[in-house]
This record gives structure tokens, sequence and C-alpha cells, in this order.
């Protein structure tokens, strides 16, 4: 496809929030082919809401990763375009172009791992200082079983909170996909987002055939600097509409 082409589908998407695929487009020659193919794309059924959050989060990757539209498909892996050393920070750049809630970054094996013993040395540092204040202070046996009990306790409080805090404070730790491919991480965002996609529908739903087709004749027209009344369901885009 030329540019003009190029921008006529980048701007149908955005107009409509549903995705064209290369191939697809690529076999319309005429305004009604491409019509007919943006009403297909409306069909208020659940392959389209995941379509429609495919595009989005297509849209958003391409955005911030500077990438090529052609370059993100479903079956793109995650790993080969979220370099790791600026994921965390990427991660957040997406969440907001996409306008989305996106699933959180996971942390690696080797974080919880370290979290994990830093709670536990936290904790046992605080039950054996206890311990040993009983005794230093001559609490006695009972004084110090009691002590030993409250500070058992308090290992586990204290565990918990130290292990809950490095979770939530180290966030810009999280380098770990939620998932592996670009098709998985669409379906994620579908699933966290389903109201807002639910009222797309919906909004789709109360379009005409005849909406539908103004817009289209008005991007079309609008990009190629044509009197909307030149764009009739015929017209060839290259040999009639000069679309390169």
């Amino acid at each position: 496809m030329g540019l003009d082409a190029v921008e006529i589908v980048l701007r149908t998407e955005d107009e409509f929030s549903i995705v064209l695929e290369d191939e697809e487009t690529a076999a319309t020659r005429t305004v009604r082919e491409f019509y007919e193919l943006v009403l297909s794309k409306l069909d208020t059924t659940p392959g389209c809401a995941s379509s429609q959050a495919f595009y989005r989060t297509r849209r958003a990757l391409i955005e911030c990763l500077g990438i090529s539209r052609r370059s993100v498909r479903p079956g793109t892996r995650l790993e080969a375009i979220l370099p790791v050393e600026r994921r965390s920070s990427i991660w957040e750049q997406i969440e907001s172009a996409a306008t989305l809630t996106l699933p959180r970054l996971q942390y690696t094996t080797t974080w919880k791992g370290r979290f994990l013993w830093a709670g536990l040395f936290t904790a046992s540092a605080m039950v054996i200082l206890g311990v040993f204040a009983a005794i230093w202070f001559g609490a006695g046996i009972t004084g110090s079983v009691v002590s030993f009990g409250v500070c058992a306790v308090l290992w586990v409080v204290i565990f918990g909170v130290t292990d809950a805090a490095l979770l939530k404070r180290a966030s810009f730790l999280r380098t770990e996909l939620p998932c592996s491919t670009v098709g998985d991480l669409s379906l994620m965002v579908l699933t966290l987002n389903q109201p807002r996609f639910d009222a797309a529908a919906e909004k789709h739903q109360k379009l005409t055939r005849e909406d539908v087709w103004l817009r289209v004749v008005h991007i079309i027209a609008d990009q190629q600097g044509l009197d909307p009344d030149e764009i009739v369901p015929d017209a060839r885009f290259v040999e009639d509409l000069g679309v390169s």
C-alpha cells in the first residue's frame, strides 16, 4: 500500500476502532469494497470486541515503541519488541497511550525469592531480639515463653508486612511479562476493560449503514482533497481517486 492508502486505513481504524489487516485492504479496489469491509468489522459479536482490543493494544505499541504496523500481529512475541531494560517505564507509556487498563508486569522468580528472604530475615531478627530482650531483663521461664509466643505472632505479621511492602514499593523492578504474545495481551486487555468494549459495541449497534458510508466518504475525501460527491461506490481508488 502507498502512503495515501495507509493513511486512509489508519484513519478508518481510528474512526471505528476496528482492525483492517493489510491482506484485506490490499484486496479492495473500489470504495464499495472498502465500505463493505468496514461494515463486516462492525459486527457486534464477541469476536469484534477481541478485534477492537487488539487494535487498541497494537496502536499503543506502535506509538510507544516506534515500530511499523506490519510488525505487530497477534502472534508477535512481546519479548521481541519490549526490551527488558526499559520494559517497566515503557509499559506505563503503553497503558497511557491505550487509555485502557493493562495487566501488571510481574516480578521475576529471582526478585520474588529476594523479597521472600528479606522478609524472613527481618521477621526472624525481630523475634530473636525480642526473646533475648526477655531473657536479658530476667523475665524468667514463664515470661520468656510468653515473649516467644508474642514474638512468633509478630514474626508472622512483620514477615507479611515486609514482603507486601517490597512487592508494592519496588514496582520498578517488575519486568516479567504477563503473557507471551500481542494476541494474548489484547485478550487480557479485553477482560480488564470489558465494560468499555461493551459500550463501544452498543455504540456500533446504533450506526446505520448510511452513517458508516458517510464517515468512510469523509475520510477518503479529506485525505485526497476531493469533493465528497466524487466518492461514489464504484470509484476505483487508484484509477479514479488517485490514491497512491
